[in-house]
Protein backbone atom coordinates (compact mmCIF):
# COMPACT_ATOMS: atom_id res chain seq x y z
CA UNK A 1 0.00 0.00 0.00
CA UNK A 2 1.35 3.41 -0.93
CA UNK A 3 0.67 5.85 1.91
CA UNK A 4 2.53 8.93 0.65
CA UNK A 5 -0.76 10.37 -0.61
CA UNK A 6 -2.01 10.78 2.97
CA UNK A 7 0.70 13.10 4.30
CA UNK A 8 -0.01 16.81 4.68
CA UNK A 9 1.70 20.01 5.82
CA UNK A 10 5.46 20.08 5.23
CA UNK A 11 5.47 16.34 4.51
CA UNK A 12 3.00 16.58 1.61
CA UNK A 13 5.53 17.51 -1.06
CA UNK A 14 8.61 16.06 0.63
CA UNK A 15 7.74 12.38 1.00
CA UNK A 16 8.48 10.62 -2.27
CA UNK A 17 7.11 7.26 -1.17
CA UNK A 18 5.74 5.56 1.92
CA UNK A 19 5.20 1.89 1.20
CA UNK A 20 3.47 -0.23 3.81
CA UNK A 21 3.54 -4.00 3.89
CA UNK A 22 2.24 -6.40 6.49
CA UNK A 23 4.31 -9.30 7.70
CA UNK A 24 4.21 -11.86 10.47
CA UNK A 25 6.92 -11.82 13.14
CA UNK A 26 8.61 -15.19 13.46
CA UNK A 27 9.19 -14.92 17.22
CA UNK A 28 5.69 -13.88 18.31
CA UNK A 29 3.47 -14.75 15.37
CA UNK A 30 2.02 -11.22 15.48
CA UNK A 31 1.15 -9.44 12.27
CA UNK A 32 2.92 -6.11 12.01
CA UNK A 33 2.94 -3.27 9.51
CA UNK A 34 6.26 -2.04 8.18
CA UNK A 35 6.40 1.35 6.44
CA UNK A 36 9.44 2.31 4.40
CA UNK A 37 9.59 6.06 3.81
CA UNK A 38 11.68 7.80 1.18
CA UNK A 39 12.00 11.57 1.09
CA UNK A 40 12.58 13.68 -1.98
CA UNK A 41 16.26 14.47 -2.63
CA UNK A 42 17.50 17.01 -0.09
CA UNK A 43 14.69 16.47 2.42
CA UNK A 44 16.14 16.22 5.94
CA UNK A 45 14.55 13.81 8.40
CA UNK A 46 14.97 15.84 11.59
CA UNK A 47 13.60 14.56 14.90
CA UNK A 48 10.68 16.97 14.53
CA UNK A 49 9.83 15.69 11.04
CA UNK A 50 10.17 12.07 12.13
CA UNK A 51 7.70 12.88 14.91
CA UNK A 52 5.33 14.39 12.34
CA UNK A 53 5.62 11.27 10.17
CA UNK A 54 4.88 9.06 13.18
CA UNK A 55 1.90 11.20 14.19
CA UNK A 56 0.39 11.18 10.70
CA UNK A 57 0.95 7.43 10.22
CA UNK A 58 -0.70 6.66 13.56
CA UNK A 59 -3.69 8.82 12.57
CA UNK A 60 -4.03 6.99 9.24
CA UNK A 61 -3.79 3.58 10.91
CA UNK A 62 -6.44 4.50 13.48
CA UNK A 63 -8.71 5.95 10.81
CA UNK A 64 -8.29 2.86 8.63
CA UNK A 65 -9.05 0.57 11.56
CA UNK A 66 -12.21 2.53 12.29
CA UNK A 67 -13.35 2.35 8.69
CA UNK A 68 -12.91 -1.42 8.77
CA UNK A 69 -14.70 -1.71 12.12
CA UNK A 70 -17.75 0.47 11.59
CA UNK A 71 -20.77 -0.79 9.63
CA UNK A 72 -19.67 -4.40 10.03
CA UNK A 73 -22.13 -6.94 11.38
CA UNK A 74 -21.01 -8.63 14.61
CA UNK A 75 -22.58 -11.59 16.39
CA UNK A 76 -22.23 -11.90 20.17
CA UNK A 77 -21.80 -15.32 21.83
CA UNK A 78 -25.51 -15.30 22.79
CA UNK A 79 -26.49 -14.82 19.11
CA UNK A 80 -27.28 -11.09 19.38
CA UNK A 81 -26.36 -9.37 16.14
CA UNK A 82 -25.19 -5.74 16.10
CA UNK A 83 -23.08 -3.24 14.18
CA UNK A 84 -21.32 -0.06 15.18
CA UNK A 85 -22.06 3.32 13.61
Amino acid sequence: MHMEQFFDDVLKDNIQSAVMRCKQEKETGYSVAEVIITGVPGFRFSRKRIGMIDEQLVAQMADGWGEGFFHKLFTAPDGTRFYVE
